[in-house]
């Protein structure tokens, strides 16, 4: 019956989502919200449909509904989420919409994304310190490393999900990755009633998917990547991954390995190279990668990528503290392995030399963009090991 239910809640917001979707893109299209192509930056191949974000949380929450409708009929209970979840969620929702449409400051976004942060912390949504040695027992000690810490995990994930936006298909599935894996690692000490939000989200995503993935007929826009983000985060902290909070912490760090690894090195750049770390550039990690590999490769290489950092959490859950502390610092070498690889530690900023590249098939050059000016990066391509690169017009 079980197995039932989760195929059935699944199906219901993948359904919903490939329903919804087309009439959304319909709209967009007919009322001009739509992002422009302008051969610098924007190189899909002709306007294309914002909002599909709408798109994805209305297949969360038609799932979600006919979960709780459908409980008398089930041989568990499932708790209604509280509500600053669905508060936070569509407010969320509505900044992205309106950010897709109108245009919304990074710093209005970002005072938002505190908000809905901090409504969460005092519905009960924080990380356990309760471990840490020189935290001890004292509640008031506690909270003096666990507010602050849980308001920087759910702003930092929002715009991990936000900033990995760049290419087709991309933020969509590393967050139906992420999701399915926060889902397995929780069902080890939560049992199908944690997993089951999780699987209603990967199904919405799953049908948008279908419209998003290169070459997009649709993009998610902010009002995705920020509601996303969001649901995203909440959801990490609503089951447990370890049964030591240490571990446990680092389990879920793992899991959205990549969208936190590029967010941090993209503050890490912008930092050293004296630039704002909002100012908008072309050298996140999918921007080195389609500089090696056409779209559709490079965000298989990605998803590879995720799962594989996916993989090493799953382990990480199931072994003991001191194993898992070693698979921790697998995952962290690995990291820097492919980031040597991708040469992301050298300076971006220095004059390059500019030799010519072949031109990129309009069907190949549709990324998608994050809300701080990084939307629809100009395409690249590598012209030799010195990093150089040139834009392609």
């Amino acid at each position: 019956m079980e197995y039932l239910v989760v195929a059935g809640v699944f199906a219901l917001s993948l359904a919903a989502t490939l329903v919804l979707i087309p009439h959304i893109r319909r709209v967009a299209m007919r009322r001009g919200w739509v992002d422009d192509p302008d051969g610098v930056r924007k190189n899909h191949r002709a306007p294309t449909a914002t909002l599909g974000g709408v798109g994805i949380a209305f297949g969360y929450a038609a799932g979600m509904a006919v979960l709780f409708l459908a409980q008398r009929w089930l041989p568990f209970e499932v708790a209604a989420p509280p509500p600053v979840l669905w508060g936070g969620a569509l407010v969320m929702l509505i900044a992205g919409i309106y950010d897709d449409i109108k245009g919304l400051d990074f710093k209005a976004k970002f005072v938002i994304q505190l908000g809905v942060a901090y409504a969460l912390l005092f519905a009960g949504y924080r990380i356990d310190v309760s471990g840490l040695p020189f935290v001890g027992d004292d509640p008031f000690q506690q909270a003096l490393l666990s507010i602050p810490l849980t308001v920087l995990w759910i702003v930092a994930v929002i715009n991990a999900i936000n900033l990995i936006d760049g290419l087709d298909g991309l933020a969509a599935g590393v967050s139906i990755i992420a999701f399915a894996y926060l889902a397995l690692i929780f069902s080890f000490h939560g049992g199908i009633v944690v997993v089951l939000p999780a699987l209603v989200m990967v199904g919405g995503l799953a049908g948008f998917l279908v419209y998003n993935f290169n070459p997009a007929r649709i993009f998610m826009g902010d009002s995705g990547s920020l509601f996303l983000g969001f649901m995203l985060a909440a959801y990490s902290l609503e089951g447990q991954a370890s049964l030591d909070p240490v571990l446990s912490f680092l389990t879920l760090v793992v899991v959205m390995g990549l969208p936190l690894l590029d967010t941090g090195f993209s503050i890490f750049r912008r930092l050293i190279s004296g630039r704002a770390i909002f100012a908008p550039d072309n050298d996140h990690i999918h921007h080195r990668m389609v500089r090696r590999w056409p779209q559709r490769q490079a965000v298989l290489w990605l998803y590879a990528v995720a799962a594989a950092f996916g993989t090493i959490a799953v382990f990480m859950a199931l072994a003991s503290e001191i194993t898992g502390f070693l698979l921790f610092g697998l995952a962290v070498l690995l990291a820097c392995i492919g980031l040597v690889r991708l040469r992301s530690f050298r300076q971006p900023y220095a004059p390059p030399l500019i030799e010519e590249a072949p031109a990129v098939a309009a069907s190949d050059a549709s990324p998608e963009g994050d809300g701080y000016g990084d939307a629809h990066e100009m395409r690249a391509t590598v012209s030799d090991d010195s990093g150089a690169f040139e834009p392609v017009s």
